[in-house]
């Protein structure tokens, strides 16, 4: 790894806490440990991290609702590491923001390894910093350089997942792409391959366009999603 990234570790239980922490730290990252919701606020009011990872069971509180409220804030990548292994806290993990979602016990080195790629997603360089398509009269714009999109002006601010399905779409835009192609592209060591995921996505992703979001991501019945904006320089 060629950068030095700053990672959160939160855990209620210390012992498995301060394991994964050093861990991470001897493959190269600075890394940082929280055993209650309440420190790992403090942490992130302190200085934000690139990534956090926590567990959702804490003394003080759900990871759940810290991460409900945590997403609209903290710009910083969310990967979730628990023992709750429901398909319905995945689902809820994501429709909340999580990046994520590892259950226990899981392989430290493949976690290191997702974490890696996320940083190497988010640090890539683009050719242009800025984007505009449009739609009839609405315009999107794309910046780059700071994973914003403007929706006729006004800012919307993505997860980083979020921003990878909407850079892929963007990329192809007027062509077919299946929610198989999406996970494979902009998921590749996610482990968990359910359509529901990439469907949770992108409902997230029109919500916070607004109204028009379903001008924006058209939906093939069966297949997948299309982008229908056009590059306005073109």
């Amino acid at each position: 790894m060629t950068f030095m990234a700053v990672i959160f570790v939160a855990d209620g239980n210390p012992d498995q806490g301060l394991e994964l922490s050093l861990y991470l730290g001897l493959k190269g990252f600075d890394t940082h440990m929280a055993t209650s919701l309440s420190e790992l606020q403090w942490s992130v009011r302190k200085a934000v991290p690139d990534i956090i990872v926590m567990e959702l069971d804490f003394p003080d509180g759900d990871g759940l609702m810290y991460l409900s409220k945590a997403r609209q804030q903290v710009m910083s990548y969310f990967v979730i590491v628990t023992s709750r292994a429901f398909e319905s806290d995945r689902i809820m993990a994501f429709e909340l923001g999580a990046d994520d979602y590892m259950i226990k016990p899981y392989s430290k080195k493949e976690l290191s390894l997702r974490l890696e790629a996320m940083l190497r997603c988010r640090f890539r360089e683009r050719s242009s910093e800025r984007t505009v398509f449009r739609v009839r009269s609405s315009s999107l714009v794309i910046d780059w350089t700071s994973h914003l999109l403007y929706i006729d002006g006004r800012a919307v601010s993505l997860t980083a997942s979020e921003w990878k399905i909407v850079a892929y779409l963007s990329d192809k835009s007027g062509q077919l792409v299946s929610r198989q192609q999406l996970l494979s592209s902009c998921f590749p060591d996610c482990l968990d391959s359910s359509d529901r995921i990439i469907d949770t996505h992108i409902k997230n992703i029109r919500a916070k366009i607004g109204p028009a979001g379903m001008d924006w991501i058209e939906t093939v019945r069966g297949y997948g999603y299309r982008f229908l904006g056009h590059d306005a320089a073109v």
